[in-house]
């Protein structure tokens, strides 16, 4: 083993110039982590990091190799099931945003006809559109209908004009 104190840098090139260097508890680390001695050369820990990388990636490609791939059948059931998932996603947000524009319409938030562009919206983005029904105060569209109350039977044209609710 070296006589160098911990700590003390090791450089890995023969160039000090070149300013790449390890201190001791680095370099011992290094080439523990690659089962080589601590005297070990700095090619020698290359050369090692080249074999380890190089093990690694056969291993990934056989991993790859050796795993089984999905049959047709298997694979067209899983797409299947992945469009029934998305299409009962969409059939929930499209009630979801019904639901609570509807509400606001019955709320007297918004008028009845601007309920299809209000469920675009909350289609586009729920919370954003929650957000904004929720800042328009309940009532201010009278939901309530006005016309004239009972039958013009019997009853001359100026008692059917008085009974027009105002």
């Amino acid at each position: 083993m070296n006589n160098r104190g911990l700590n003390q840098k090791v450089s890995l090139s023969a160039a000090e110039s070149e300013g790449f260097n390890f201190t001791q508890d680095q370099w011992v680390a290094l080439t523990t982590a690659l089962s080589l001695e601590a005297e070990s050369t700095p090619d020698e820990v290359i050369a090692e990091v080249a074999a380890v990388v190089e093990k690694s990636q056969q291993e990934s490609s056989t991993e790859v190799a050796a795993s089984s791939p999905l049959e047709d059948a298997e694979r067209k059931e899983l797409q299947a099931r992945a469009e029934r998932g998305d299409q009962a996603i969409a059939l929930m947000n499209q009630r979801d945003a019904e639901e609570l524009v509807t509400g606001a319409v019955k709320a007297g938030k918004i008028l009845a006809a601007h309920k299809r562009s209000w469920i675009e919206d909350a289609l586009r983005d729920y919370d954003a559109t929650k957000i904004a029904l929720s800042g328009i105060p309940a009532g201010r569209i009278p939901t309530s209908e006005k016309g004239r109350g009972g039958s013009d039977s019997g009853r001359d044209g100026r008692e059917a004009q008085r009974r027009w609710v105002r």
